[in-house]
């Protein structure tokens, strides 16, 4: 109920689903031939692939700024 004493109008549901149990435990092993088909495919890439590969370049190569930003921030250590 909002501040006006109306409600708000909105329903939400959530399901939960165990996969490996529903997959009569091979579920891990079905997902890694999935992602291994996309993957050997030229010019396709998972969800996330272009954010983790980001990710693990600017945690080898750190993330660049500028000279005047970096001093600022050694100001406040």
């Amino acid at each position: 109920i909002e501040e006006d004493e109306q409600p708000i109008d909105n329903g939400q549901f959530f399901l939960a689903i165990e996969p490996q149990m529903q997959s009569g435990g091979i579920f891990d092993e079905t997902i890694s031939e999935l992602v291994a088909s996309i993957t050997e495919q030229d010019g396709t890439r998972l969800p996330n692939a272009r954010r983790q590969e980001n990710r693990q370049r600017l945690m080898r190569e750190g993330i660049p700024i500028e000279k005047e930003l970096f001093e600022t921030l050694q100001a406040f250590a």
